[in-house]
């Protein structure tokens, strides 16, 4: 019983020993680093989909069933999707809404 602990330990420890040696064999990476003020901060998704992204700023009503856990003034965004100016945004953003505004990245009333 005790000859297979043993050789247990024995394997565990020689692969324990050879560990470092082959962690050290690895190739390093062959990818250049690019300084940081040369990439874009912003993935390329994001700079084809901000000019439709608008920010909401909402007013409810003080009587509206929503008010009480969500408040009279939200602040959220939405995303145009539509020549018209149709937008979609979370619904519970809207519930209750007596005032809507939606304003473009550069502060303009859409």
């Amino acid at each position: 019983m005790e000859a297979p602990m043993i050789r247990r330990a024995l394997v565990t420890l020689a692969v324990l020993a050879l560990a470092p040696s082959v962690a050290a064999a690895a190739p390093a990476s062959r990818e250049p680093r690019l300084h940081p003020g040369d990439v874009s901060m912003l993935p390329s998704f994001v700079r084809r989909v901000e000019p439709s992204v608008v920010g909401l700023r909402v007013r409810a009503s003080e009587h509206g069933a929503s008010a009480a856990r969500l408040g009279t003034r939200r602040f959220g965004s939405g995303l145009v999707f539509d020549a018209r100016g149709y937008a979609v945004t979370v619904s519970y953003l809207l519930l209750d809404a007596v005032a809507i505004e939606a304003r473009g990245r550069d502060g303009r009333a859409v």
